[in-house]
């Protein structure tokens, strides 16, 4: 070979190993010992120190390491190739040509055939050393053919033991619960016992398990993520991921606490993976595997506060937490209304409309609207606010038919993607689509264990922690947290409230009629009448209770309003 190599050749050297343990071991120091070697008995092959290929850590069985030239080495020389940063005629030294590709032997050959085309010559240093270029004969090409095919023998029974390996762990872990993973959740630890091998078992970090706690009590009791954070940072607990890298887990971030109180983890659930650039589910979720840090209730639970939350989205603001918040609808105008607080000012609620110039600024003081409803509100039965027995039946018996289905579907693809031989372009096809699905199948059967949760926890029950929680909410030591609570049993069983605003023009006096339109089709009407204080005169409000025939609302028929500012009176002695 040294006979054939020109003065001024230059070569580059491609040096991969499959796992990141492997840097402190034997595989850079022996494949950097062949190179030089090789270049001792070729001095006519100038190496390229200035381009150096690397791949450590990458496996060469899927094929990856020749995609994404900003990450990986042999994608970059490829790239080279193309564009002519590395000339033709240049030598190409690896230790054995597996270090190129642990591919199927298709894709692999293709991929030195590939490079010998373009001019590359390619040197082999083990286990025998052989040198390919345009002109190789066939039996060298076989030689080539016979190398390759046994790199992709060998990385397949890996695969194939890792994978039997790994199933019989999952097995193992469904059977008696014993730990399978290095990676746990940042509440527990994981305590081995050297006597039982890679036995061990989990336990808690007791701090930690006590801010999870907190933190999914916070978020039933009405509390938003981004307020739980400031809480959490006010009262200076400790975060409890630990410190990664340089701001890693030094202050309480909104992303990990969302996270966290949607992890299935918290109730002991683990759903086994696979897959290391794209994750796929792997089997069925273990159940009890973990140990719980809440109840599957209490997670179920929370996920509804949170759920009911969004429906009712609105910050607390200076002047505290909107009761009616994206409840209230301006029967005038039949738009939302909104809460209004300026320096100096008790809050208004006035219609949206009047935003756009499409309507007068009709107010009404917010604490008067709230003090009378609530006195009213107390005295409804719980029972009169029970859906029918069939609400959220039909919805339940859909959703369950719509989860079986998509776990039918999901497993399907698992299946296509298990015995798949369409190539790599295809498999990324199908782990794609199987977790489109999953998370679909997700998202699914949580609003199907929350309108389980919901048939479990019944509409009166919460009514009647409703009709509690008024009772006592003036002297609820944290009133935000209080409100927040009864702001999310309201949206519970409320479904709008509508809302026609009268000036009579008479000592400043304004009137309301109220339509409370609960979940269950009760309808209950006020009519409530407010005059300003003065310099001579205290405030004063009144709300009155009635029926109308037929239970019509304003919703339903717009002329009920126009009616009730024409002929207040009339109205009010309907009561």
């Amino acid at each position: 070979m040294k006979d054939r190599i020109k003065s001024g050749a230059v070569a580059y050297s491609y040096l991969r190993f499959s796992r990141p343990e492997q840097a402190t071991g034997d595989s850079v120091r022996r494949q950097r010992a062949r190179l030089d070697d090789w270049l001792s008995r070729n001095p006519h092959a100038k190496l390229d120190e200035a381009l150096t290929y690397q791949d450590k850590g990458t496996s060469g069985f899927t094929g990856k390491h020749r995609e994404n030239p900003d990450r990986n080495a042999l994608a970059l020389f490829l790239q080279h190739v193309e564009n002519g940063r590395v000339a033709k005629g240049s030598y190409l030294v690896v230790e054995s040509l597996d270090r190129l590709s642990r591919e199927h032997v298709q894709p692999a050959l293709s991929l030195v055939l590939n490079l010998l085309e373009a001019g590359v010559r390619i040197v082999q240093l083990s286990p025998a050393e052989m040198e390919y270029d345009r002109k190789s004969d066939a039996m060298h090409l076989m030689m080539a053919l016979i190398e390759l095919s046994r790199g992709h023998s060998e990385s397949a029974i890996k695969s194939e033991w890792c994978g039997e390996a790994w199933r019989a762990k999952k097995r193992q872990a469904a059977s008696d619960r014993r730990p399978i993973t290095s990676v746990v959740p940042c509440w527990l630890e994981r305590a081995d016992a050297p006597d039982k091998g890679n036995g061990g078992r989990f336990v808690f970090r007791e701090e930690a398990k006590r801010t999870v706690q907190r933190i999914f009590r916070l978020a039933r009791e009405g509390m938003g993520i981004k307020r739980i954070v400031k809480t959490l940072t006010a009262d200076g607990t400790p975060t409890i991921t630990g410190v990664r890298g340089r701001n890693r887990g030094r202050h309480w971030s909104i992303s990990f606490v969302k996270q966290l109180l949607n992890m299935p983890q918290t109730y002991g659930v683990y759903q086994p993976m696979r897959g290391k650039n794209v994750r796929v589910l792997d089997g069925d979720p273990i159940p009890g595997y973990f140990p719980a840090v809440v109840t599957k209730e209490e997670f179920m639970a929370t996920r509804a506060a949170l759920a009911a939350r969004r429906k009712a989205r609105g910050r607390p603001t200076a002047s505290g937490v909107n009761l009616f918040k994206n409840i209230l609808v301006d029967a005038k105008t039949r738009s939302g209304m909104s809460y209004m607080s300026k320096q100096g000012r008790p809050p208004v609620y006035y219609p949206n409309a009047w935003r756009r110039g499409a309507a007068r600024f009709d107010s009404f003081p917010v604490r008067v609207l709230e003090r009378a409803l609530l006195s009213k509100l107390v005295e409804i039965d719980p029972s009169d606010v029970v859906p029918p027995p069939d609400a959220g039946v039909k919805e339940a018996d859909a959703l369950a038919g719509e989860v079986a289905f998509l776990s039918a579907k999901v497993e399907r693809l698992k299946a296509k993607l298990v015995d798949n031989d369409d190539g790599e372009e295809n498999e990324d096809q199908l782990a794609d689509a199987i977790n489109t699905l999953g998370r679909k199948l997700r998202a699914k059967a949580d609003r199907l264990a929350e309108l389980r949760l919901e048939a479990a926890s019944p509409v009166s029950a919460a009514w009647a922690n409703c009709r509690s929680l008024i009772a006592a909410l003036d002297a609820a030591p944290d009133q935000q947290a209080a409100r927040l609570r009864l702001r999310q049993l309201i949206k519970r069983v409320v479904s709008e409230v509508w809302v026609c605003v009268r000036r009579s023009g008479h000592c400043g006096r304004v009137d309301v009629l109220v339509d409370i339109l609960f979940v269950s089709g009760l309808v209950r009407t006020y009519s409530i009448g407010w005059t300003p204080p003065t310099a001579v005169r205290a405030e004063n409000w009144t709300c009155l209770s009635f029926e109308r025939v037929g239970e019509a609302t304003m919703r339903d028929d717009p002329r009920i309003a126009t009616f009730w500012l024409s002929s207040r009176k009339e109205i009010a002695s309907a009561r």
